[in-house]
């Protein structure tokens, strides 16, 4: 058995799913520096607490379940409106761009994130 993770979902309890069964298949994240390009005072902006930061996964099962959720973490002086953590474990007819659009307006997060999040997908074949 490897790792375990606990996964809050939104309007349920949370989940523990093993991570070797569960893996990751989109992964993004962000925060909303407005800064200079200079990576040192992004960085140390960071460190400092002073960013919102927020992430969004897709995790998928080998049987074709699907988990979508995210985390948005509130720096100093953040003015967000939403949930810190949310997530979908997706029911039969749920496509997983429209989890990624419910979930990252539950959390707050920009809508590029979300965009981003759908790019990462792995791609349709057609």
């Amino acid at each position: 058995m490897g790792k375990q993770r606990t996964i809050t979902l939104t309007g349920r309890r949370p989940v523990t799913i093993d991570e070797d069964e569960w893996p990751i298949i989109a992964k993004v994240s962000d925060d909303n520096w407005t800064g200079s390009e200079d990576p040192a005072l992004h960085n140390q902006a960071a460190q400092q607490g002073q960013l919102d930061e927020y992430t969004l996964r897709v995790r998928q099962h080998a049987d074709g379940r699907t988990i979508v959720y995210g985390t948005y973490t509130e720096g100093w002086h953040s003015d967000h409106d939403g949930l810190s953590r949310a997530g979908e474990l997706l029911s039969a007819g749920d496509t997983i761009e429209d989890a990624l659009k419910r979930v990252g307006e539950t959390l707050g997060v920009p809508e590029q994130l979300i965009a981003d999040a759908i790019a990462d997908l792995p791609a349709e074949r057609l």
